[in-house]
């Protein structure tokens, strides 16, 4: 697709349901971007090809892009290019080999990585914890994900699997099913799914989480214990981890985490409750990028791919 210099890079989002293609620059502004759903149901080569497609409907400089960088998510190993484990969410995504077929449908160098890995590294160059070399970075919405930066760099662990946050057992959650088959878990308590068939329980009444948090902002007691219990589990449990980990600022998106209502307000509160004193200062941070962020992440991850020294 190119052979440019000029420090831009394609980033790509692919999610279970859309999937999006962003033109990004050194300076980790997305000049143009494009969304397509995901035939997430046709297969990896249907889900590549809707890639490819949106890399060439970029309009302006996108010959220029000289590399590209993915997002998507799954267990993902960088080194080998491929989803390692993934939900069934996009049917036969595990073992695909994303950066030999992409590549040779962009014509470019690609990196792959997990989605939220990208989410923290576009969040820290050019979002809510720009200029930080420690970042701990948290996505609330169907689950709950979560990811590092230490000293610039991602923190991928020794199995690919660090930020896994939303598997922490939460004691006293022991009745609640978690996606992955246990009990207990974060996100079987603070995501968006969990906490909607929580107010089902109490209420009676089978609804969304968007409805639930907006009957929680209105006063519904049940909706409203439902949603300050799950903020509140998630912040004590982000505290835990700066405590452990001691980043300088963690930052958290996700459809769930509105930083105006009741959700947030109580992560917030458990959050500061538990820090130590010497991480009492560290913030917790709306993100900032919106849908973009994943897009900024996954040019961050091509960008040692690019043509020459550095931009």
């Amino acid at each position: 697709m190119g052979t440019g210099t000029g420090g831009l890079c394609l980033g790509v989002d692919i999610g279970g349901t859309k999937t999006r293609v962003g033109l990004v620059d050194a300076d980790h502004r997305v000049l143009d971007v494009r969304e397509a759903p995901t035939p997430a149901r046709d297969g990896p080569r249907a889900v590549l090809e809707v890639v490819a497609g949106l890399g060439r409907a970029l309009g302006g400089r996108r010959a220029d892009a000289a590399a590209c960088g993915v997002g998507t998510a799954g267990v993902v190993d960088p080194d080998a290019g491929t989803v390692v484990a993934s939900t069934d969410a996009i049917a036969g995504w595990a073992g695909v080999p994303l950066v030999q077929q992409l590549g040779a449908l962009l014509g470019l160098p690609v990196r792959v990585d997990n989605d939220v890995n990208a989410f923290a590294l576009g969040e820290a160059a050019g979002g809510a914890a720009r200029g930080q070399a420690h970042v701990m970075a948290v996505t609330v919405g169907t689950g709950v994900g979560g990811a590092f930066v230490l000293h610039g760099r991602l923190w991928r662990g020794a199995h690919h699997n660090a930020g896994e946050i939303g598997h922490l057992p939460v004691p006293g959650f022991g009745d609640r099913r978690c996606t992955c088959g246990a009990r207990g878990h974060l996100e079987s308590v603070s995501a968006g799914p969990a906490m909607a068939a929580r107010y089902r329980r109490l209420a009676g009444d089978a609804v969304g989480f968007a409805e639930v948090a907006r009957r929680a902002e209105a006063g519904d007691g049940p909706a409203a214990e439902v949603v300050e219990e799950g903020g509140g589990v998630l912040g004590q449990l982000l505290a835990g981890l700066v405590n452990a980990v001691d980043p300088e600022v963690v930052v958290a998106g996700g459809g769930v985490a509105d930083p105006a209502g009741r959700y947030w307000a109580a992560a917030e509160r458990h959050f500061h409750r538990h820090l130590l004193p010497a991480v009492a200062g560290v913030p917790l941070l709306p993100a900032r990028l919106g849908n973009d962020a994943v897009v900024v992440g996954a040019a961050e991850l091509a960008r040692p791919s690019l043509p020459g020294p550095p931009p």
